[in-house]
């Protein structure tokens, strides 16, 4: 919870969770999906999906 002032109407909260896959010591894969609430906007609930291919050479 994040909450920049004392008034809870401004209340940031974030509950996210990853999944790391290594294929080969030179290909890995990650994952990541948030859900949040933001007090601040109109729409207070949304969520964020991350993925990320990494190569190593």
């Amino acid at each position: 919870m994040y909450q920049p002032t004392g008034d809870a109407s401004r209340m940031r909260s974030q509950y996210e969770v990853g999944l790391d896959y290594e294929f080969d010591h030179n290909f890995e894969i990650n994952g990541e999906y948030a859900m949040v609430n933001d007090r601040s906007l109109k729409k207070e609930n949304y969520s964020i999906v991350d993925v990320e291919v990494d190569f190593r050479f």
